[in-house]
């Protein structure tokens, strides 16, 4: 590997890291913590230390192990990114990709327990708040309910108590949890 091909290869890691800065930036803090979000970066992390590694050995490598490699990076992050929203991934199939878009979180306590809950607000004609909620076992967070979680406030005369209000509102009213 001659050296502009080493500094080509270093300013594209330079890249995916700031691409991964900015994942993390954005990321739910309670998705990180979940078993997907932490096996996401692992992976991610392990691919971006080992083709480090790599470059600053200048280890000699055909093309295509190179581009291999800066694949199963980009996955990683692609993964990582998927897995610390509430996407189609990391609900396995409860959500769709635009339901969680704006995405917010906040710390809640029922019955005397800590949660995590985390929502979105669709509003057009009426309001449609949208639910997951976490709870901490060991050392990650896992999902409590089993399908993602909906209240409407369909007109004016119902009360909008804002995202967190209504769902503990809602809860307290159906007898959930």
């Amino acid at each position: 590997m001659n050296l502009t091909t080493y500094w080509k290869y270093l300013h594209t890691i330079v890249v995916l890291a700031v691409l991964f800065l900015i994942s993390l930036v954005f990321a739910s803090h309670t998705m990180i913590q979940t078993l997907l979000g932490v096996g996401s970066l692992a992976w991610f992390l392990l691919f971006l230390i080992r083709e480090i590694y790599m470059n600053s050995k200048q280890t000699k490598r055909t093309k295509f192990q190179v581009r291999l490699s800066h694949v199963l990076i980009i996955f990683g992050l692609l993964l990582f990114n998927a897995s610390v929203h509430q996407t189609f991934i990391s609900t396995f199939g409860q959500s769709d990709i635009d339901q969680f878009w704006g995405e917010h979180e906040a710390g809640i306590h029922m019955n005397g327990k800590a949660y995590h809950l985390i929502w979105t607000k669709r509003s057009f004609l009426s309001t449609t708040y949208f639910y997951n909620l976490y709870e901490r076992r060991g050392l990650f967070f896992h999902r409590v309910n089993s399908k993602v979680i909906s209240y409407a406030k369909h007109s004016s005369s119902q009360a909008d108590y804002g995202a967190v209000k209504t769902f503990l509102h809602y809860t307290k009213k159906q007898g959930v949890k």
